[in-house]
């Protein structure tokens, strides 16, 4: 008769298992040190792609509206014609512009055929953000005949040795609010402190720093906008200069 012997295997010591649990747990450590940074620095690098992104919108798009600036017009709330590191700033924008002949005190008769309406906002010669902001050198259309002879609601302060008018669209602000830019559109008189059509206009702002060089008859204006995004830990700075003209 066959016989079946069953042996004894021999298993893990005790000692054997603790080996193997302290070998699973450096093996572990180190292999999340390692994945940590790996993953900490994707998550860091697709936020950084995020602010970015933002930042080079917003000045995108204030570039592009401050090349409608009317020269001279560029102030803080305060109506100081020469913001530094502001987190403030506004102009007046133009639709078009045209170029004029004085007749007499109160009328002008543009050197084109044009679509001025009567109650239209004209700009002429405004050296300083103050004479646009006081009304002193923004005029009234009163009448006009088809749109090339002027009537204005008041003399011609000073004639604008360009012969330049610009016809005003609108005033348009920028504030920072609660890390949040707002753009905002108004008229002259408008203060945007408190009151203006805002909307916002970015996210994510830590700060805002506006600063404008009124330039000189060889070089145009520029504004420099300095901007600080920020999400969780992550920041990144962002500045653009943007050259706009400064002859009125």
């Amino acid at each position: 008769m066959s016989k079946v012997i069953f042996r004894n295997k021999k298993g893990f010591t005790l000692v054997e298992l603790i080996i193997v649990i302290v070998l699973l747990g450096i093996v572990s450590f180190l292999g999340v040190n390692l994945l940590l940074p790996i993953m900490t620095g994707y998550t860091d690098t697709k936020v950084k792609d995020l602010l970015y992104n933002e930042a080079k919108f917003i000045t995108e798009r204030m570039a592009k509206e401050l090349k409608y600036a009317i020269p001279n017009t560029v102030a803080d709330f305060n109506n100081s014609c020469q913001p530094k590191n502001s987190n403030n700033i506004k102009f007046a924008s133009f639709k078009d512009v045209y170029f004029y002949t004085k007749n007499e005190k109160d009328n002008i008769s543009l050197t084109e055929n044009v679509s001025i309406n009567n109650y239209d906002i004209l700009s002429i010669y405004v050296t300083k953000c103050n004479q646009f902001y006081n009304e002193q050198r923004v005029y009234s259309v009163t009448d006009n005949d088809s749109g090339n002879y002027l009537i204005l609601d008041k003399n011609l302060k000073k004639d604008s040795p360009y012969k330049r008018v610009f016809l005003f669209d609108k005033v348009i602000a920028y504030k920072l609010l609660n890390n949040q830019l707002y753009w905002c559109n108004g008229n002259i008189d408008t203060d945007f402190n408190s009151e203006g059509n805002c909307y916002i206009f970015g996210n994510f702002l830590d700060s805002v720093e506006f600063t404008y060089d009124a330039g000189n008859r060889w070089r145009n204006a520029a504004v420099k906008i300095s901007l600080t995004l920020k999400k969780n830990d992550v920041s990144i700075n962002y500045e653009k200069v943007v050259h706009i003209r400064n002859t009125p």
